[in-house]
């Protein structure tokens, strides 16, 4: 089963929640933006609802749009509806790992859905991934940036992509 990190998955359901309040309601304002006008009408403060734009819709890049949470609309329910839940997973691997100290900080910040632990020196911690394969190609990206000390079956696995990588660009 694909684990999406928890910002992507907030984003996903999000834009599966404007969908559906967009093809049920006509006007779109989002329950933020109702309390900001609320607020901007106690304070006297007149004009539309302030615009919200939704940096992952198709539909919103350089425009604004609004809309309004269809009436009995339970966002709590729908959520619990919508979401996949944190099962666990009997591949679920830890990978210790050693960062490029010049490159920690961005590479922890990439990483920090996947991080149980940090050492004190910053430079390594411990990673947590659904499977081996998740782990290998996830920290493959970041090149020589950063080295897996352990599981040795991780270590074996980037050696083999980057056998595959050096043969394919000879």
């Amino acid at each position: 089963m694909l684990e999406l990190p928890a910002k992507l998955r907030h984003h996903v359901l999000e834009l599966a929640f404007c969908e559906a309040a967009r093809t049920s309601t006509a006007t779109h304002v989002r329950q933020g933006d109702q309390d900001s006008a609320l607020a901007d009408a106690h304070a006297g403060v007149a004009g539309p609802p302030r615009p919200h734009s939704s940096p992952i819709s198709p539909r919103s890049r350089g425009s604004f749009e609004t809309f309004v949470r269809p009436p009995g609309f339970d966002l709590e329910r729908a959520w619990a509806e919508h979401s996949l839940p944190d099962l666990p997973s009997p591949d679920r691997v830890a990978v210790t790992v050693l960062a490029d100290p010049v490159q920690a900080a961005l590479f922890y910040r990439l990483a920090a859905s996947h991080v149980i632990e940090r050492a004190e020196d910053g430079d390594s911690a411990i990673l947590e991934f659904p499977a081996a394969d998740a782990a290998a190609g996830f920290i493959a990206s970041f090149g020589a940036l950063v080295e897996v000390l352990d599981p040795p079956e991780i270590r074996a696995r980037l050696g083999e992509i980057g056998r595959e990588l050096s043969g394919l660009y000879r």
